[in-house]
């Protein structure tokens, strides 16, 4: 059993995917302040989202993330 915090392991989890808080903040439809709050554990976030950021871990490491990122990134031009 991992001894992180959930702040702990959602910041992990964004720094092993390379994106920003900002960027990560858009990718999970919250405001950036907010992800801030929940990764020095002073915001609780929800299920939903936690459920969210492991599947987004899932995927990181599977051709899985290529898609997800051309998705979310589709409308940046």
């Amino acid at each position: 059993m991992s001894d992180q915090t959930k702040g702990q392991r959602v910041r992990a989890v964004r720094k092993s995917i390379g994106l920003t808080q900002v960027e990560f903040a858009k990718v999970l439809g919250i405001t950036q302040p907010f992800l801030t709050s929940v990764e020095n554990d002073k915001k609780k976030p929800s299920e939903t989202l936690i459920k969210f950021i492991e599947l987004i871990a899932s995927c990181h490491s599977t051709s899985e993330w290529f898609r997800l990122n051309v998705l979310i990134h589709k409308g940046d031009d």
